[in-house]
Parts: structure tokens; C-alpha cells; sequence
């Protein structure tokens, strides 16, 4: 006697129909996701990452009983990172030198965002200094923010917490862990691919000793690249920035203004 065997499968009608339920849910949902994605790298979304990287520093700097930060910069290509430091006297040879620390990978900041401070190592008598660190200029004209070089300087900190997790004003100098080390390195080095920032030695192009910071602003990077060089303190830094961020000395935590 035959067997009779029950037939499974779709119809061609049936999978018509699937295939016109995905293709209307993909079409919701992939605007959503790049929504998503776009609101991850825009300038609003800084403070969280930067919030979430200054408790994991000064946790380290509690756990480690050493000087550890966030070093701020940018790539020669002008995205932001944000690097985790530790003081190092003996592997820098500096007493204020500080490298990398070892097995924590830069972080990218958002890339519509871009923190800033409203300082500049250039001396310039026309212009008030800070009176927490006199060889430091207040930010405050066209003409201090109009070079590539001033960009580079302001778009360059350090925050930094003590061993005991407070937040300090501490001279700063980075420096390489070693010759191969692929975060930061000399000019020579970072312009072959072979590392990601060039070490603090090159003041031509605004990178020098500084100190640690205890505020920042953020800004959108888009609409600061998109008005001309010569106004851009006037008409974005001191009308349009995103928010100034001060830093609690105790806790670590960020407190918008």
C-alpha cells in the first residue's frame, strides 16, 4: 500500500506576502537605525561619553594610587580621542610626564562633537591671562582662534585626578611608552600610520606643556568649521557653544552650565 506523506512549504502566495512584510518593516527600520547611529555622533552625546570615561580615570587613580587622566586630541585627521593617562616619571624621565596606560584603547568622541577649552599657551600681552596659571591666555577674540595652530592648542587637554581620586591642576607632558608605541609618537612616526597622536613637543603646532584642566566646553564641530576662521570666536564660541562643563573636584562628575 502507497504511504501518503503530508506536504509542508509555502505557497508562492505566502511567500509573496513575507517577502512584502520585510520589505515594509526594513523600510521602517533602517531610517531608525541610521537615526540612531546619527544621534550617537552628534555633539550632544559628548557629555555621556566623557562622563562615563572621567569615573572610570579617577576609579583608576583610587584603585592605582597614582596621578591618572583623560588626555584630549586630536588625530591628524581631525577626530577626537579621548586617552587615558598615567603619570610615569621613571618611563618618561619627566617629573611631569605622562603616557598612555597600557591595555586601554583611545575612545572616539562623537564625531559632530568637539570638547575645547577657552585657554591658549600663546602669550599675548593685548590679552587677559589666567589668573590661576598666568603663562595661559583667556580665550577671548577673533584673532586668538583663527589658525589651525589655536585650533590644535584649545582642542588639546588634560584632565587629571590625584591618588586619593581628586580632581587636581597638574603640569602635564606626554610622552611615548616606547619607540613603537602606536598611540602617541613623533611627528615623523604618526605621519607613516605608525602611531595615532604626536607627543607634546612640537608647540609650532600647539602642542606643548600644559596644565590639567578643571572645565571644557563642547562644541559642534560642523556648525565651528562652518563659520569663517576670522569670526569664530565672535560669532559661535561666544554666543553658540553647546554647554561649559565644569568638573566636581570630589566626585568626578560633570555639571553643565
Amino acid at each position: 500500500m502507497r504511504s501518503l506523506t503530508k506536504k509542508t512549504g509555502f505557497s508562492l502566495t505566502e511567500l509573496l506576502v513575507a517577502m512584502s512584510i520585510i520589505g515594509v518593516l526594513a523600510g521602517i527600520g533602517v531610517p531608525a537605525v541610521k537615526q540612531v547611529v546619527k544621534s550617537f555622533e552628534s555633539s550632544s552625546r559628548v557629555g555621556d561619553v566623557v562622563g562615563a570615561a572621567m569615573s572610570n580615570a579617577r576609579a583608576m587613580a583610587l584603585a592605582r594610587g597614582k596621578y591618572i587622566g583623560i588626555r584630549f586630541q586630536q588625530t591628524p585627521q581631525g577626530d577626537q580621542y579621548m586617552v587615558f593617562i598615567e603619570h610615569d616619571f621613571p618611563g618618561t624621565g619627566l617629573a611631569n610626564g605622562f603616557r598612555p596606560v597600557t591595555g586601554r584603547n583611545p575612545i572616539r568622541l562623537p564625531k559632530r562633537g568637539l570638547v575645547m577649552d577657552m585657554h591658549l599657551r600663546t602669550a599675548n600681552s593685548n590679552n587677559p591671562v589666567d589668573a590661576a596659571d598666568p603663562s595661559y591666555v583667556v580665550l577671548n577674540s577673533d584673532g586668538q582662534i583663527n589658525s589651525p595652530q589655536e585650533v590644535t592648542d584649545s582642542a588639546t587637554l588634560c584632565v587629571i585626578f590625584s591618588p586619593a581620586g581628586k580632581l587636581v591642576n597638574h603640569a602635564v607632558r606626554i610622552r611615548n611608552v616606547s619607540a613603537n608605541d602606536n598611540v602617541f609618537n613623533t611627528q615623523a612616526e604618526v605621519d607613516l600610520g605608525n602611531a595615532m597622536f604626536y607627543i607634546d613637543s612640537y608647540p609650532g603646532i600647539g602642542l606643548g606643556e600644559e596644565i590639567s584642566r578643571n572645565r571644557f566646553i563642547i562644541v559642534d564641530k560642523n556648525e565651528f568649521g562652518a563659520v569663517p576662521a576670522t569670526e569664530r570666536y565672535s560669532r559661535y564660541l561666544q554666543h553658540k557653544v553647546l554647554e561649559t562643563v565644569y568638573i566636581n573636584p570630589y566626585t568626578g562628575e560633570l555639571i553643565s552650565n
